[in-house]
């Protein structure tokens, strides 16, 4: 990875990681709070739905740090070793966590009869795409153990 190409890669990272920290401190409570403002009835969901909202959240900044920590591996070969392999398999693992979590969320608002179609609409998609990520990064994470045995490999030859 070129030192333009890593670089860019840590200030999109960067941005991306203070709006999320950002979405979740100020902008998820207010929404929330105007919500609850609005729908008195659905009130008792606030803070199970921040607390939700907050570990997905959570997995987000997870990866972004841990590809924040790769692109750094990148400089010096260093992402043939088994620690980035330990990282990509935790970057594989935390969609798949965002996918349990919005499918319990989906479950708790289906269960209660609190289906409006946007919101669902939007957890729907946010599944699919967290999924879609996994089985993506589960398709990379093969490609690194298989190009970290050819690396090893070209290491003993010469």
């Amino acid at each position: 990875m070129g030192v333009l190409t890593r670089v860019s890669t840590k200030v999109a990272l960067t941005l991306l990681f203070l709006f999320t920290v950002f979405a979740t401190a100020v902008l998820l409570p207010l929404t929330l709070g105007e919500i609850s403002a609005a729908f008195p009835e659905v009130s008792y969901l606030v803070t199970p739905g921040f607390v939700g909202a907050a570990l997905i959240a959570l997995c987000g900044l997870a990866m972004i740090v841990i590809t924040w920590v790769l692109t750094s591996m990148t400089r010096d070969d260093r992402i043939f070793t088994p620690r980035a392999l330990r990282l990509v398999t935790a970057l594989t693992v935390l969609p798949f966590a965002i996918v349990v979590l919005l499918a319990v969320a989906m479950s708790v608002l289906t269960a209660l009869e609190l289906t409006p179609l946007g919101v669902m609409a939007a957890m729907l998609g946010a599944l699919t795409i967290a999924l879609v990520v996994s089985l993506v990064l589960v398709t990379m994470r093969a490609l690194l153990v298989r190009a970290a045995t050819l690396h090893a490999e070209l290491l003993e030859v010469v």
